[in-house]
């Protein structure tokens, strides 16, 4: 099964505030949820995408076109 259509709305947002936030401080506030689900996700992507860190996670991301990069703004595509 496609990797994509594994992953969530809610995992996809993740994604994009990873590309953009600083900490899982500001993308716990952003997302209205606590900084433990933001680990979470992070924990299910990961395990989703076989990735070893955020930064890979990002890499991958945005290769994938999960996320869009474009004059310093960063969009879902799905």
């Amino acid at each position: 099964k496609n990797i994509t259509q594994q992953l969530t709305n809610k995992e996809l947002l993740y994604l994009q505030l990873l590309v953009t936030m600083e900490n899982e401080e500001e993308i716990a506030t952003c997302m209205h949820i606590s900084v433990k689900t933001v680990q979470y996700y992070a924990g299910n992507l990961r395990k989703k995408t076989d990735t070893s860190s955020k930064s890979a996670l990002v890499l991958l991301a945005i290769k994938n076109r999960w996320v869009k990069i474009y004059k310093g703004y960063v969009s879902s595509h799905h």
